[in-house]
Order: structure tokens, then C-alpha cells, then sequence
């Protein structure tokens, strides 16, 4: 997918009257208050946060498990948060292709307290998505097996029986990606609630599809007057709801008061997600056309000309 008006136009906000960046230890620690020494652009870094050439390195990893998909361009933002949070326990309700979960994956292998990543899906497919190829789920166990072993967690079931196999409040860190209409997915929410850690982070995809049938918009509003929250616009939308009070300072910097407007940082964290999130949208480039060469005679011009094999 090119890239569209508004990341082009966050690319070139971000771009605008960028002096020389000096030469800075990748150790050096930022306050949150206060902004990089060369922009005059709010600073995403926390007390906990080494530099934003750190925060740089991670949000612009290559990611190991790549298929194009609705979740690409959030990819930059999963291996941030994780770095941010390290969730001992993840769990995904809503897996298909596995972008997301193997960007989670990437990042939590990581962080020494991660202990298991839960993706929960049929892998069969619903109304928005149709079916799903039977060669989807395995190739994502397998390459989840490959690389991950015991740190990833496959469930191939509906999201109300993976309800048994997780502990309640044991949940750092939970996605919800199923099907996406208001009853559906505000019976996902309210039913794993119980699993959530006190501090735990929930995330919601497609918060910004407004298409028909779609209401997963519908119950991000309700609970953006009642929750901190940071919304992305870009790629169909992704909320961020943090359920407790005490969630790390770099994230915690970033996030919306019950009914209140977005920080600067937010704002300034929503351009540049959705400018590293833009290139993971971009079609890989074809490989290229290797030609063969043929002699170029008499016989084989003859030969191209009828059709007949070239020699």
C-alpha cells in the first residue's frame, strides 16, 4: 500500500527544520519534561527511557514475521510498548496471519520477566474476513515454534473457552482483534476483564473503521470518558487503555485524560508511529528480471520471428 496524503504529510512535519543531531551516549537519560536537545518537538522518552536514538532503534527493527496486513504499519509501536511494559503475560484474542503477535513475540524474547504470549484464535474466520487458508495457522506454528518454543502459545479455539486456560488477573498486556462489531467485541472486553493485572494495557485494533457493521469505534468512545487512553489514527485505527493508575512513565506521558484533549507527546508520538509504521506498508519490491541473453543471428532472428526456438 502506498503511502497516503496524511503520512505524507506527517513525514514532512517531522522533517521540517531538523538542525545537525549531535553526537549523544546511547546510555544518556531524558527527564519526560523536557524535549530532545535538537528538535523543539515534545520528547517521548520517560525517566526509564534511555535516548530517542534508542527509542529510534527499536521502532525501526525489521520484523521477523512480515505478511502484509491491516496491523503492519503498528508494528513500530508493538516492539515500543513491549519494550516499555514487559509484560510477563500477553494474550491476543484475534491472531489470523500473526503480524501482531509475532511483533509482540519479537520484543518480549527479549524482556527476562516475559514468561508466555497467548494467541487466541479458530483460525477459521468470520464474516469480515471470510475463511481462513488451513496453511495460515500452520505456518505461524510453525515458525512460532522455531524461534520462540515455549514463550509462545497457540490456542485454536473461541476466545469465551480460552477463558479456562489463563489465570485471573494475570494479564499484563491484552489485544483484541476479533470480530468487529460493538456486541462482539464489548463481550471480548468485559469477559477477559477479570484476567486483566491490576496495571494492565489493553489494546484495541480498528477503533478508526467506521464501515458498516463495524462498532468497534462505538465502545472505544465510551471507554475514552471513562479510562486513560492514547488513539492512533493511522492504519484503521489502534486504542491503547491503560486500566490501572501506575503504568510506566514513557507510556503514562503519552496518554489522554477521561474526556480530556491528548498531550503534546501524543501527538507528536501519533506522527511518528505513523510515519515508521508507512514504510511496513510499502509491497516488497519484485526481484529483478533477469533476462537471458541470446545470440543475436541471422538463425535466432528467424527463430523470434516464427516463433520457433531460439538456438
Amino acid at each position: 500500500m502506498v503511502p497516503d496524503r496524511q503520512f505524507e504529510a506527517e513525514r514532512s512535519v517531522l522533517d521540517q527544520d531538523e538542525p545537525t543531531r549531535p553526537s549523544k551516549p546511547m546510555g544518556d537519560t531524558m527527564p519526560a519534561t523536557t524535549a530532545a536537545p535538537w528538535s523543539d518537538k515534545p520528547a517521548l522518552a520517560g525517566q526509564d527511557m534511555a535516548s530517542v536514538w534508542d527509542l529510534v532503534s527499536i521502532v525501526a527493527e525489521t520484523p521477523r514475521w512480515y505478511r502484509m496486513s491491516a496491523w503492519s504499519g503498528h508494528v513500530p509501536f508493538a516492539l515500543w510498548l513491549i519494550s516499555v511494559l514487559r509484560p510477563a503475560t500477553l494474550v491476543e484474542l484475534g491472531t489470523y496471519s500473526g503480524v501482531s503477535f509475532c511483533a509482540f513475540l519479537q520484543a518480549m524474547a527479549r524482556c527476562e520477566r516475559a514468561r508466555q504470549a497467548v494467541a487466541v484464535d479458530t483460525w477459521q474466520g468470520d464474516e469480515f474476513t471470510g475463511s481462513y487458508p488451513e496453511h495460515l495457522y500452520l505456518g505461524l506454528k510453525a515458525h512460532c515454534e522455531e524461534q520462540y518454543g515455549g514463550l509462545a502459545r497457540l490456542l485454536r479455539m473461541t476466545f469465551d473457552e480460552a477463558l479456562d486456560e489463563v489465570a485471573d488477573g494475570t494479564v499484563d498486556l491484552l489485544h483484541i482483534d476479533g470480530s468487529h462489531t460493538y456486541e462482539a467485541v464489548r463481550h471480548d472486553f468485559e469477559t477477559w476483564l477479570p484476567k486483566l493485572a491490576p496495571n494492565a494495557v489493553v489494546l484495541f485494533h480498528d477503533v478508526a473503521e467506521r464501515r458498516p457493521r463495524f462498532g468497534v469505534w462505538r465502545l472505544w468512545d465510551e471507554l475514552c470518558g471513562r479510562h486513560r487512553t492514547l488513539t492512533f489514527e493511522h492504519c484503521s485505527g489502534l486504542g491503547v487503555l491503560a486500566i490501572g493508575p501506575d503504568v510506566p512513565a514513557p507510556l503514562a506521558s503519552l496518554l489522554s485524560d477521561p474526556g480530556e484533549r491528548p498531550p503534546p507527546a501524543a501527538l507528536a508520538a501519533r506522527r511518528l508511529f505513523a510515519v515508521f509504521g508507512a514504510e511496513l506498508q510499502l509491497p516488497p519490491e519484485p526481484p529483478p528480471v533477469v533476462r537471458k541473453r541470446v545470440p543475436r543471428t541471422p538463425a535466432n532472428l528467424w527463430a523470434f520471428l516464427t516463433k520457433r526456438p531460439l538456438v
